[in-house]
């Protein structure tokens, strides 16, 4: 009986254990998704601050329209041409055209479209 007791203490410190670190893993992953997402809006802040000069949109609205989620990275460069910058992080990629960079650009997770803003 006093073995069995024992026994079961042990293992439920031993799921205890295993759960803490468990969660310890899934909040590294956390910190480190945030500090790359962090990275790339200090990145987009840095690039708004250094008042580069106008560039214009290499393609028309009417490209800018015939977006589509899940299009691939290669589908969209014939489309809307070289992006003037890319930020890419992970699974996340950003593409931006023309100045300022937030005022047209296409959000790419894991190389398939997943959002965009158009010029203006």
């Amino acid at each position: 009986m006093k073995r069995l007791l024992i026994f079961i203490v042990f293992l439920f410190l031993t799921i205890q254990l295993f759960a803490q670190d468990s969660s310890t893993a899934e909040l590294q992953q956390r910190i480190t998704d945030l500090e790359k997402r962090v990275q790339i809006l200090e990145d987009t802040v840095q690039h708004l601050q250094s008042g580069s000069v106008d560039t214009p949109v290499p393609a028309g609205l009417e490209a800018w329209r015939k977006l589509k989620r899940g299009m691939t990275e290669d589908e969209v460069r014939r489309l809307l041409g070289e992006p003037d910058r890319i930020i890419a992080s992970g699974a996340m990629t950003i593409w931006y055209f023309g100045e300022p960079a937030w005022a047209s650009m296409v959000n790419f997770v894991d190389n398939k479209v997943n959002g965009w803003t158009e010029p203006r």
